[in-house]
């Protein structure tokens, strides 16, 4: 828990407004999160040429459907090894209950990990536990309007642990024993859920949806369900459901991984052939009515965080199985992207018309597309925000994209895919896994990348810029067109009459085309004079090469092939704010922010977008309180780039005052309506107590951000990036040290060194000593969370960290299994701790939960009679054996990624440790484990008189 070494609020809010803080140029990807889905695709035809070939399925899928109706899809991979992705995929959500079940398939979904007839009520979580599986990361499952997957990874080095992993999808699907003890035990489980899903955002929902899907059953089936149903529901109305509906001819099974498909095959077929074919209930689809008039709606909620405009037009649903399919995809994802790059242009002006707005096609449900233009708007400029969008599709009806504009995006696309094919032996197992879900549920073609990439490549030529210019009129209709504003309480919105009239004022308005401002020029004003690698050392056992610059730098370099097309970076030093006094402590706060939001080099932000815009590279400042920083990353052929920028960010950031007044207008409107959020107003709570209301940890507010200074802001950062002799580069990823040489000479050892040799300073923020206990009443629902915080000082060193480590994993069994198993009191616990060294050798340790009001008291008592039990004897050894296997788990996988060891190395360096223990650390102290180590641990850290107590109680609560 480091709740008190954070700002309030200042993470959050930068997060939302600078999503872009310094050049993130991967180019957009095409609406998908991975690489090698084929949903990432969005391409099209043209009408003189249709391309109507069927899109085939990828030759290393083995599938098939066994004589009860029940598919499955089967693929080898070894990303990661020795460890597998199962699927269970039902074509069945909440659509599908009656009046009397609804949220019943949300609740079946829950029972699955409540016993079944092989695995008694706990005994599955328990075993996956064993064996390294963690209950959420690894074990998990969803519902939705048309769909349940139940998702669980398990090792595959293990023929025993792999067949019991398949006959865990077998008893989901056919076995889950819904035991009445155990149901009447999850209702308040769920019922927390349903809870924690309450808030404003939930409030506005509740009015926009029956707008949005006007007309349409999913209105009355959300997923949750209604909670006087989750309540009083009859059991066997969970079995009719399940009966009904879990059936061989709506399931699949997908299984991915480090796996003999052959085997996995007969496996299959022998273990889920048994169920018999059962009679057929039609699986109706629900379809959205389409309506020639546009829907309006306009909500306003005393704890909205920020007011938003959408306007939502919908569309039949696109089929994705043929090239022609694939091909109008390609050309719709072309028009979002130029689309989205001037929206976010017009963010960037000095008096934005809004704080952040997009666009893009997606899927509130199964049956209809839904292409999307909003916006999160200052809460004056409603008209202003709403005007900005429709004008610019105006303009873009009229005068189409500019070439440059369309070469772009062209390029950028085509990049993306080149590199997703340049990872297509490196995808991850679940990635694939969800891919052959969607084909199943959604008969998305499977073709895989090495198929997309050759068809992007042959198709991309053929697109026209006209093509992709009549977008426009095909996604942003008069007809199916649903408007929908929100905002907090007293907010002036405006009415249904004058958002049309709006719309109808766009079309007369007097426009010239969109000017597309670009620079040819390069990111540095002159190639640097190089300096020299004055010592180099390889250490052949880490696989690492060290150098030490003419600058005074240091740099680590350790060359992986765990990844084809990655390279990720990080570059550390001492300071950070705390050398700086409390009357700059603004300005120094913001001041990576503002400069990474200024451009670098001899771009400005809109500049340096466009110029990236076809590399995969990104980077970004960080000054936190006792370091400065940059990080980020580049595939290997645009790594030169990604060393211009960092020399950029040394020796040439900048400071502009346009990106700076635009950044200022979109903080000032949302500080304040942050406020209204009772979650805001409770983790500031905990934040300021944790430190003693120190002033170098006060809350974000209006008068916080008159303080903003972007003279003093830059000047604090050159001071912190004056000087490379006292940072360390570390470079991790898919290169060769060869290749490395040059770059590190023209680009890190030219950044100006002096020698300087500087630390940080110790502001004195400490938790406070003894018990102390705040209550904070706000919010509108009857829900409450409740926050523990133990502090106190330790000596720093690694076997403590870990013993913290494996305390927390123990405790957040032990917690789960009593508050949300036993007592059916919440949806979760949140248990996390750490041992820090800087700026003083101490520990903190966190429990969190939300619950319902009436509960608080109850829940907290049984927290501290756990915490007692762990001091007063030792766990059973299965509670070790499980954090044994769940730490060893993760430090395996681990071992494999590129993330992982960037930050042990840095972590090893910065604390003048051996960085070969990484190979031995982790093994040895879980081989060592012992229940005694966790009960001393559990008596160290969890002291019932030094600790912070924080509870959020509605606001008409009478609790105290």
């Amino acid at each position: 828990m480091t709740t008190n070494l954070y700002k309030p609020g200042i993470f959050l809010i930068c997060l939302l407004l600078a999503a872009c803080s310094g050049p993130q140029a991967d180019p957009t990807s095409p609406d998908i999160s991975t690489p090698a889905v084929s949903d990432a695709l969005d391409v099209m035809v043209t009408d003189d040429a249709p391309v109507v070939a069927p899109i085939p399925l990828d030759s290393a899928i083995v599938t098939g459907t066994l004589e009860n109706g029940m598919r499955y899809l089967i693929r080898h991979n070894e990303k990661p090894e020795d460890r597998v992705e199962l699927r269970l995929a039902v074509n069945a959500g909440s659509i599908l209950e009656e009046e009397d079940q609804r949220g019943l398939a949300h609740f079946l979904e829950h029972m699955a990990f409540n016993g079944t007839e092989q695995f008694e009520k706990q005994e599955l979580v328990d075993y996956l536990e064993l064996i390294g599986t963690r209950f959420g990361p690894d074990l998990n499952a969803y519902t939705s309007f048309d769909e349940t997957v139940y998702m669980l990874q398990v090792r595959s080095d293990s023929a025993e642990i792999l067949q019991t992993g398949l006959e865990i999808l077998k008893e989901w699907a056919f076995n889950i024993s819904l035991d009445p003890d155990e149901v009447e035990k999850e209702r308040g489980v769920v019922i927390e859920e349903w809870r924690l899903g309450r808030g404003a955002s939930a409030r506005i929902s509740d009015k926009q949806l029956p707008i949005l899907l006007a007309g349409s059953e999913y209105v009355n089936r959300l997923p949750i369900g209604l909670p006087e149903v989750l309540e009083n529901f009859d059991p066997v109305r969970l079995h009719d459901f399940y009966d009904k509906w879990y059936r061989p001819d709506l399931m699949a099974i997908v299984v991915v991984g480090d796996i003999d498909v052959d085997s996995i095959e007969a496996h299959i077929q022998h273990l889920f052939d048994v169920a018999p074919e059962s009679e057929s209930v039609d699986r109706t689809t629900f379809s959205v009515p389409d309506h020639d008039e546009t829907l309006f709606v306009a909500t306003t909620d005393p704890e909205a965080p920020y007011s938003s405009a959408s306007i939502v037009y919908k569309h039949p649903l696109k089929p994705f199985l043929t090239e022609q399919d694939f091909r109008g995809q390609v050309v719709e994802q072309l028009f979002s992207d130029i689309l989205n790059s001037r929206l976010d242009e017009l963010r960037q002006l000095a008096q934005p018309p809004y704080i952040v707005a997009g666009a893009g096609r997606g899927s509130y449900v199964r049956t209809k597309d839904f292409y999307n233009v909003n916006a999160i708007v200052q809460e004056a400029n409603f008209e202003i925000a709403i005007s900005t969008m429709l004008t610019e599709v105006e303009r873009i009806r009229r005068f189409g994209f500019t070439r440059s504009e369309f070469d772009r995006a062209v390029s950028s696309y085509l990049r993306w895919y080149e590199s997703a094919y340049n990872e297509r032996d490196k995808t991850e197992s679940e990635v694939f896994a969800s891919e052959y879900v969607r084909h199943f549920l959604e008969n998305e073609a499977v073709p895989g990348i090495a198929f997309e990439y050759e068809l992007v490549q042959s198709l991309l030529p053929t697109v026209t810029l006209t093509e992709v210019n009549r977008e426009a009129d095909h996604w942003l209709t008069e007809k199916n067109r649903v408007v929908m504003l929100s905002g907090p309480d007293g907010v002036t919105m405006p009415d249904s009459m004058q958002v049309m009239q709006l719309i109808q004022d766009v079309s007369t308005l007097d426009l010239e085309p969109f000017e597309d401002k670009q620079s040819d020029l390069p990111i540095l004003p002159a190639t640097p004079t190089a300096g020299t690698i004055e010592e180099e050392s390889r250490d052949d056992e880490l696989g690492v090469t060290r150098m030490t610059l003419s600058n005074g730098a240091r740099v680590v370099l350790k060359p992986t092939d765990f990844k084809n097309d990655e390279i990720i970076f990080a570059a550390f030093s001492s300071g950070g704010t705390s050398l700086y006094p409390d009357e700059l402590d603004t300005p120094a706060d913001f001041a990576s922010t503002l400069v990474a939001q200024s451009g670098v080099g001899q771009h400005d932000p809109v500049t340096l977008d466009k110029l990236l815009s076809d590399k995969l590279v990104s980077i970004g400042p960080s000054i936190g309180e006792m370091s400065e920083s940059l990080s980020g990353g580049a595939a290997p052929r645009d790594l030169e780039t990604l060393m211009q920028l960092i020399h950029g960010y040394f020796v040439y950031p900048r400071a502009d005052s346009t990106a700076y007044e635009s950044f200022k207008n979109r903080i000032g409107s949302l500080v304040e309506s942050f406020r209204a959020d009772p979650n805001r107003a409770f983790l500031d709570t905990l934040s300021v107590t944790l430190s003693q209301y120190h002033p170098r940890r006060r809350v974000i507010t209006a008068d916080v951000l008159e303080e903003m200074d972007l003279q003093k802001s830059y000047d604090i950062y050159k001071d912190r990036f004056a000087d490379a002799s006292d940072f360390a580069f570390y470079l991790v990823g898919s290169f060769s040290i060869d290749e490395m040489r040059p770059f590190i000479e023209t680009y890190l050892a030219s950044i100006p060194g002096s020698g300087r040799t500087e630390s940080w300073k110790d502001l004195g923020v400490q938790p406070p000593e003894g018990v102390v206990s705040k209550t904070v009443k706000r919010g509108l629902e009857q829900q409450a969370r409740a926050q523990l915080v133990f502090s106190g000082d330790v000596e720093w060193n690694l076997h403590n960290r870990r013993m913290m480590s494996a305390l927390t994993n123990v405790l957040d069994i032990r917690l789960r299994e009593t508050l949300r198993e036993d007592l059916g009191g919440t949806y979760g616990v949140q248990v996390g701790g750490s041992v820090s060294r800087y700026p003083r050798n101490a520990y903190s340790l966190s429990i969190g939960f939300g619950c319902d009001p009436d509960r608080v008291q109850e829940l907290l008592v049984s927290v501290f009679d756990q915490i007692e039990l762990l001091k007063q004897e030792p766990p059973d050894q299965e509670y070790v054996d499980k954090t044994r296997e769940i730490m060893m788990n993760g430090y395996q996988q681990g071992l494999k990624q590129n993330g992982n060891w960037l930050q042990w190395l840095q972590f090893y360096d910065r604390n003048e440790l051996d960085p070969k223990m990484i190979f031995t650390g982790i093994p040895e102290f879980t081989s060592n484990l012992t229940p005694e180590m966790i009960q001393e641990a559990a008596t160290r850290y969890l002291d019932r008189s030094n600790y912070v107590q924080v509870i959020l109680l509605p606001e008409d609560s009478d609790g105290s």
